[in-house]
């Protein structure tokens, strides 16, 4: 019975045992023990050409499925080729891991063939860069980056893993688990005041942000969000990567947010007497938040404190993810709506 293990078989244990159905990469030796194991253990690896490829099929994973992407490269140029996808899936907050292969730990500051420093190449457009430097702890790694790429706003996260670490034998360790659960629940006095402030609307608007895309894997179910948008007739437009979870042809939905792209629901915000941004901030799609009309009461819900209030004055404002509130919403009696807004909004 196997009773040590290489690097390679604990990245892949860990990987599967986090839900990953399959990496992207451009074959290279130093990365060799993974590609080992995952041929074991059939964890599909699809190889191509350029690491940007790599990583922008990763991250389409992440945008396609709300789970993590994965991608590997092997060293130097091949990470600095991963630094534009990084970036991308900074600013879209896509979940994504890359995990980046280095030379052999005995060869550091020897001016070894492509040796670079990948963690400082990395960090400014990561959520989170670190090197592995003891093979038993990249199960501990691989699940600290895991929590640090979806804790708050999701990002890219990236390893960096030696050929001696990857092919060094260790004791076999606990796989990394999936701790992050989305969703984080919405108090009681947040409740009181979303309840409100919805009982003196009459021309709501619903704005439908990346958090939802991403709380489907802690058990946000589209169907329910349609359902709590058709309980009370609210207007709803979406963003990003929320787009298509509530059919855009619905008849309540006035387009995709980009008030740049539409006349009509610039139109509508600036006549909205509330706005509910659910899971989103004021971000450049949304001017801002100067498309929003002064007057109108701002109520925002996100899991990360750092995006409460930016850009734009959140009159109701609570850390909290878009379950809790669709939850609420379909709670609550059928609110009262000038119907005739609606239709001509």
């Amino acid at each position: 019975m196997k009773n040590r293990y290489e690097g390679g078989d604990l990245v892949v244990e860990s990987l599967i045992n986090l839900g990953v159905k399959q990496v992207f990469s451009v074959s290279g030796g130093p990365l060799n023990s993974i590609y080992h194991a995952a041929a074991s253990n059939k964890l599909p690896i699809v190889h191509t050409r350029h690491e940007a490829a790599a990583g922008f099929m990763a991250e389409a994973v992440s945008r396609m499925t709300g789970t993590p992407g994965v991608a590997m490269v092997t060293l130097g140029p091949a990470v600095t080729n991963s630094v534009t996808t990084a970036f991308m899936a900074q600013m879209a907050g896509s979940p994504l891991l890359i995990i980046g292969g280095q030379g052999n730990t005995r060869d550091f500051d020897r001016g070894a063939e492509m040796q670079a420093k990948h963690v400082r190449i990395m960090t400014p457009v990561t959520k989170f860069a670190a090197r592995v430097l003891h093979t038993e702890r990249i199960p501990e790694y691989i699940e600290m980056a895991w929590r640090h790429m979806w804790a708050g706003r999701p990002g890219p996260v990236f390893l960096e893993i030696p050929i001696d670490v990857l092919s060094a034998l260790a004791e076999q360790q606990a796989p990394a688990t999936g701790v992050m659960t989305r969703s984080a629940n919405l108090s009681p006095e947040a409740a009181r005041e979303i309840e409100t402030a919805l009982a003196k609307a009459r021309r709501p608007i619903l704005v439908i942000g990346d958090e939802a895309r991403w709380e489907m894997t802690s058990g946000l179910d589209p169907a329910d969000l349609r359902q709590a948008i058709e309980r009370h007739g609210l207007p709803f437009t979406s963003l990003r990567h929320a787009r298509g979870l509530v059919d855009e042809r619905h008849e309540l939905c006035l387009g995709p947010a980009c008030v740049f792209a539409h006349k009509s629901l610039q139109q509508a915000l600036k006549e909205a007497d509330l706005v509910i941004l659910l899971g989103h901030h004021m971000e450049a799609d949304l001017d801002f938040g100067a498309s929003v009309s002064e007057g109108a009461v701002v109520v925002q819900c996100y899991p990360d404190v750092e995006y409460l209030g930016r850009n734009r004055r959140s009159d109701i404002a609570t850390l909290a993810g878009v379950k809790p509130v669709v939850e609420l919403l379909l709670g609550l009696a059928p609110i009262e709506i000038d119907r005739a807004w609606v239709e001509g909004a």
